[in-house]
């Protein structure tokens, strides 16, 4: 018997919520306010993870899918020492699956963002370690065709835009026109963004959250070297 699904979509009250505290960010504020912050925010994120997580588990099986903070959701807390901004509250939060409960800073990851006006989804890097980037273009340069069957894929890239953050100039100093971008990047990630509604507010949520992690799961096992443990939803 297949299990149900516990998560069932954000509701209006977690979108009120983002916009109510990005108004009101102080701790006085969301203490009073902390019932509505774990019933209709960190609830339906823990649902998701949840639901998420024997899918995510098959994609690769050393996965943190635990439905906790700090592991896969992240924290409404700023880290405000080193930031000019101080602002004490996330007015958006998202969840992570990755394989290292190290700084998510380096770690490839799937994610997936509930903003006031948007949710997104993908998969990437938020700084990607200098080492790891340069056995990633290294291995692209070794076979520049296998790797652009992946990247030029049409359903990749209709369904997701690629981002990221550039070097001035290449550290590699030759390389086909073609991989000019893949070059210089510090840092890249793919993301598909749009409306939180109705989607959002829906189970349909989940479906298609595996739909696109599957469209990036190529790329994903590229990255890490490692051989797909799913048949994938295109032939790449």
């Amino acid at each position: 018997m297949l299990k149900k699904n516990s998560f069932t979509g954000f509701t209006p009250e977690t979108i009120r919520f983002f916009r109510r505290i990005k108004k009101n960010n102080n701790k006085p504020w969301f203490e009073e306010n902390r019932p509505v912050y774990e019933e209709h925010v960190l609830k339906p994120l823990r649902n998701l993870v949840e639901d998420l997580g024997q899918f995510m588990k098959m994609l690769d099986a050393q996965f943190d899918v635990r439905p906790q903070i700090n592991r896969t959701i992240a924290k409404i807390y700023r880290d405000t020492r080193f930031s000019r901004d101080k602002t004490l509250f996330r007015d958006h939060l998202w969840i992570v699956f990755r394989r290292h409960q190290t700084s998510l800073a380096g770690e490839l990851c799937f994610y997936f963002e509930i903003r006031i006006d948007s949710f997104s989804y993908g998969m990437g890097f938020y700084a990607a370690p200098r080492e790891v980037m340069i056995d990633f273009k290294n291995r692209i340069l070794a076979n520049p065709q296998k790797f652009l069957r992946i990247v030029q894929n049409p359903v990749l890239t209709e369904t997701f835009s690629l981002d990221g953050e550039f070097y001035t100039r290449s550290p590699v100093k030759e390389y086909p026109p073609e991989l000019e971008n893949w070059m210089k990047f510090k840092s890249f990630y793919w993301g598909h963004k749009e409306s939180n509604k109705p989607l959002a507010f829906s189970n349909k949520l989940i479906e298609v959250l595996k739909e696109g992690f599957l469209i990036l799961y190529p790329l994903y096992c590229y990255v890490q070297k490692m051989q797909p443990n799913v048949k994938v939803a295109y032939k790449s």
